[in-house]
């Protein structure tokens, strides 16, 4: 085992440390903590180690409350307070940015708050895999506190032979299996269809915050332009705001859906297409709208789309992050041509791991 000194936060609920000229991440630790860690696995010519010992303990850290911490690769701050958690991811994003008028994270609930779940199986055993590992973790008997208890109460009667991977959703009222069935969720009093293994926010308790926080930075009237759109989630939530909006999406089935769900809500002012966004131009007939709303996966922009965006030239993107690291990749690349943050408000959708979403109102100056 090696003795070191966690030094300070960084990216996915590591700590930095360095011994005899040598620079590790280290899960399970708190920054100031001597700790004693098993190297869990090597990536890019750094070590990522596993604390199994704690030999100095911060006053920050408490007993955690899943017996699974450490082993299972899910959550990242179950060793520390939810208050604390919260203030650590807002530093983190401010120093991805470069920007301190950032304001408190939005949160409620820390646990129970996932709608959606992947699960792997081994041995007729269900659960997940350990971190970097592909030892699974049973969790069918124990349960998992990020999942709504509609989901763990169905995991329990589940019975073997089971799927090599289980996919599961719950929408409010049932649970079923969306990887072969479309789920029907109501969202601010308005029905959304999802196609089977389609993409949905996981976050149950923060979605109407978050879609009334887009819906507030949209002004009134505006022709918008939505980039990534999915089966619609964003474009009707601020439908009854809007004069129009053109929504791009490479997935020909979430497409399918935004349309179904566009006019079983009579919005014939919501137009969807078919895109690859990544690869190519937006297409000739796009008239160049000045508000454009984008909620990439977590890869984010990157160079093609913002090329697109340097040639357009929108006076509005709003941005909605789930990965501050690309997010700040790419608003290094806005910023150079001519964009400035009007506004930042983060959500953390993800509680008790390293991940959170970030809204972000870039205006060119």
């Amino acid at each position: 085992m090696l003795k070191i000194k966690a030094e300070k936060w960084v990216h996915n609920g590591y700590c930095i440390a360095h011994s005899e000229g040598k620079t590790y991440f280290v899960s399970g630790a708190i920054p100031g903590e001597t700790v004693l860690c098993e190297e869990s696995f090597r990536k890019s010519g750094f070590s990522h180690l596993q604390t199994k010992q704690v030999l100095d303990a911060s006053p920050e850290r408490i007993e955690s409350d899943c017996k699974y911490f450490g082993t299972c690769g899910g959550c990242s701050f179950r060793h520390i307070n939810y208050d604390t958690e919260l203030q650590v991811k807002v530093r983190l994003l401010q120093e991805a940015l470069q920007f301190n008028s950032i304001p408190q994270m939005q949160s409620t609930e820390p646990n129970h708050y996932r709608n959606t779940v992947q699960l792997k199986s081994q041995n007729n055993k269900i659960g997940f895999f350990q971190a970097h590992s592909q030892q699974l973790v049973s969790i069918q008997d124990y349960g998992c506190k990020l999942l709504a208890p509609e989901i763990n109460a169905h995991i329990q009667k589940l019975q073997p032979p089971y799927a090599k991977e289980l996919k599961l959703r719950f929408n409010g009222k049932k649970v079923n299996k969306y990887n072969k069935q479309e789920t029907t969720f109501t969202i601010q009093d308005k029905q959304i269809q999802i196609p089977a293994n389609g993409f949905f926010q996981v976050n149950r308790y923060l979605i109407n915050d978050w879609l009334e926080h887009i819906k507030a930075s949209v002004p009134e009237k505006a022709a918008v332009l939505e980039l990534f759109c999915g089966s619609g989630l964003i474009s009707l939530a601020i439908a009854d705001k809007v004069t129009s909006l053109v929504g791009y999406e490479l997935n020909p089935a979430a497409i399918a859906y935004a349309r179904k769900n566009a006019r079983k809500q009579q919005y014939s002012h919501l137009k969807f297409h078919i895109w690859d966004l990544y690869k190519s131009s937006l297409p000739k007939r796009q008239k160049s709208l000045q508000y454009w709303l984008c909620n990439p996966p977590r890869n984010g922009l990157g160079k093609q789309i913002i090329k697109i965006i340097e040639e357009k030239k929108p006076n509005h993107l709003l941005y909605s992050s789930c990965n501050y690291s690309t997010l700040a990749r790419d608003w290094k690349l806005l910023q150079s041509y001519g964009y400035g943050i009007s506004n930042i408000q983060a959500f953390d959708f993800f509680p008790r791991t390293p991940h959170f979403e970030t809204l972000c109102l870039f205006e060119l100056k």
